[in-house]
């Protein structure tokens, strides 16, 4: 019988974000181009005050793109499997400002979520126009898909 491995993110809550990978296959995260790319992942029981005032992951993802995107992008439906037990996720992408010397600006995909009635989010982030771009998110993406409940593993 293959034993599943996976890797945890502690919350903060007694929720913690689970990535699974049957032990036949590699984690998708060794797929990760050198270079350039973050994912992190957050609660929105540790955000600032303004932003604690979204109650759904829309109305969060409207008030981070306002305060950090050149422009307001539409948060859009995001689809997790039923096994993950996540629910009204949406995503958005955007650039913005780096303030760097060069004017360079960063490009970030955040997919927002509830689970087991708490919220959270997870943010890719690279210099826009990467070459690696498509790749970057397609390990985010999938990534983001393997999210799965601890205690069910």
């Amino acid at each position: 019988m293959a034993v599943p491995v996976g890797w945890g993110v502690s919350t903060g809550l007694d929720t913690p974000v689970y990535f699974y990978a049957p032990s036949s296959e590699r984690f998708v995260q060794d797929q990760i181009p050198r270079g350039g790319a973050v994912i992190t992942v957050g609660s929105h029981d540790t955000v600032g005050a303004q932003r604690k005032l979204a109650t759904t992951p829309e109305a969060w993802a409207r008030v981070e793109t306002r305060a950090l995107a050149s422009r307001i992008p539409a948060a859009e439906p995001f689809e997790f499997p039923k096994a993950s037990e996540v629910s009204h996720a949406v995503i958005s992408s955007y650039d913005e400002p780096t303030f760097s010397p060069d004017e360079r600006q960063q490009h970030s995909v955040a997919v927002f979520w509830t689970y087991d009635q708490h919220m959270f989010s997870a943010h890719l982030n690279y210099n826009a126009g990467d070459p690696n771009a498509a790749k970057f998110e397609n390990v985010f993406l999938q990534t983001l898909r393997s999210v799965r409940p601890l205690q069910k593993h």
